[in-house]
């Protein structure tokens, strides 16, 4: 691929709104589908779907790239839900906490809680 291909108005144009798309996507996920009765948390990925599939139909290049980030966004958040644990943990699929999948302070170890019980204080 050339350099100048990947510095054109087209190509930086598709990257931003594929990017914008998903962060919104993640957004509308979260902060909207939270919003939902219990029951119906667990379609709250439709939610960015839907709302993608509307915005597609936009004379706007960008607009139609970030419908097809929330798109992709919903269609990876429903996909996670409906895989079993495991396949997730192989996968490396979870919470990412400070950029690390499921992984503590770079520690690969299991966890162990040293709190004693009644106190919640360090029992070392």
């Amino acid at each position: 691929m050339k350099l100048s291909k990947l510095t054109s108005k087209g190509f930086v144009t598709k990257a931003a709104g594929l990017g914008a798309g998903a962060v919104v996507g993640e957004i509308v996920n979260n902060k909207v589908g939270e919003k939902l009765p219990a029951a119906a948390q667990k379609f709250s990925p439709a939610l960015s779907i839907i709302a993608g599939a509307f915005l597609s139909s936009s004379r706007s290049q960008f607009v139609k790239e970030s419908a097809a980030g929330m798109i992709a966004t919903g269609m990876a958040q429903a996909t996670k839900s409906i895989l079993p644990d495991e396949t997730k943990t192989q996968l490396g699929i979870g919470e990412v906490m400070l950029g690390v999948n499921d992984v503590m302070l770079g520690m690969d170890e299991p966890r162990v809680d040293f709190t004693s019980g009644a106190a919640g204080e360090s029992n070392y």
